[in-house]
């Protein structure tokens, strides 16, 4: 086991080694700054860094563990003979496993130490599961988006056609009946008009599965339709506003950003109660970003961290899949505000 010791005092730092060595652990470097020990990481990281929050020279500990913590996986201990609230304030943000307070105890020092080691095997199961997950799940989603395709194209050709067929032909017999066989004449017309309302069914459901409009006409098309869609359905204004005329974004991004405008609808359906919904997808910078806002009773807190909304774990779920975020707010009586964020890289303007 590795360690790595930063304590810009030398005789405490010989003796925090000299203890440590005695526990039965390597200390493999040590440096006096938190500039230093940046340097010095790379070369050899270590299992565990024991960091001292005040040091001498423009970085301080907590710094030095915030910079590590962006470029390395390395479990921080920080060593502190005090333990002031703006100081411990500071240094959870750096997510620390531990803490030893000066001088040390040999015993509280490994108790320490081994806990916090063990806490870290945790994480990275738990984050190589999460990986595994989110694998996964992309995978499904992906799955599930060419079954889509698949079946839309299916309906549309194979049963529009036959349903198209059905009406010619309804058609042609209509036409041919004698005079006066009111009542067969009726019944055609009848006829005719369900297969009418079935190929309508047809085309929607088609639709749903999988739009042609986002494959023929892109993002921007697909959102106004289905925008329009909603309205007509539900007779409930849907504003939608975009500047993203000019972007070419790749299929699996236009999709992942469909599918979750599909289910912030859905659930503006079944949850918000709302009079009003507007739509924004904007560039801005390197990302694009989808907001769906309504003005209905507004999302809770528990609500949005309730494990059993399904809606709103899978449209976070799309969003990681492709690197993005969602964030999902709400205001008591002032609606719900679904903010979409994903990164551009690999599209072309």
């Amino acid at each position: 086991m590795k360690i790595f010791i930063v304590e810009d005092e030398p005789i405490e730092a010989l003796d925090l080694k000299h203890i440590l060595g005695r526990l039965g652990y390597s200390v493999t470097g040590a440096a006096m700054s938190g500039e230093e020990c940046i340097r010095q990481i790379p070369s050899d990281p270590p299992d565990l860094i024991i960091m001292d929050i005040r040091l001498r020279g423009d970085m301080d500990g907590i710094d030095a563990a915030a910079e590590l913590r962006k470029k390395y996986d390395i479990p921080i201990i920080f060593a502190t003979a005090f333990s002031d609230k703006t100081s411990l304030t500071r240094a959870k943000l750096t997510e620390p496993y531990g803490y030893i307070i000066k001088p040390y105890d040999e015993r509280n020092l490994y108790t320490t130490i081994e806990m916090s080691l063990d806490k870290y095997r945790i994480d990275r199961r738990l984050k190589e599961s999460e990986i595994k997950y989110r694998n996964l799940s992309s995978h499904l989603q992906s799955l599930r988006e060419a079954e889509r395709t698949q079946i839309a194209r299916e309906i549309h050709d194979e049963l529009g056609q036959s349903l198209t067929a059905l009406k010619m032909d309804i058609s042609w017999i209509k036409n041919r009946l004698p005079s006066g066989q009111n009542d067969l004449f009726e019944k055609m017309g009848a006829m005719s008009s369900l297969v009418d309302t079935i190929i309508d069914t047809v085309r929607r459901i088609s639709s749903e599965l999988r739009p042609g409009i986002l494959d023929d006409l892109g993002l921007h098309a697909a959102i106004e339709w289905c925008a329009d869609e909603f309205q007509k359905r539900n007779r409930i204004p849907c504003r939608v506003s975009c500047n993203t005329d000019d972007l070419d974004i790749d299929e699996m991004k236009s999709i992942t950003i469909y599918r979750i405008f599909q289910e912030s609808l859905t659930n503006i359906i079944r949850h918000a109660h709302a009079t009003e919904v507007a739509v924004s997808l904007v560039r801005e910078g390197d990302a694009l970003i989808l907001t769906v806002q309504d003005n209905g009773r507004g999302i809770s807190e528990e609500e949005i961290n309730d494990p059993s909304s399904l809606g709103i774990i899978g449209i976070r779920e799309r969003a990681l899949s492709c690197g993005g975020t969602a964030f999902i707010s709400g205001v008591t009586g002032r609606g719900t505000t679904v903010k979409t964020v994903i990164p551009l890289e690999g599209s072309e303007q």
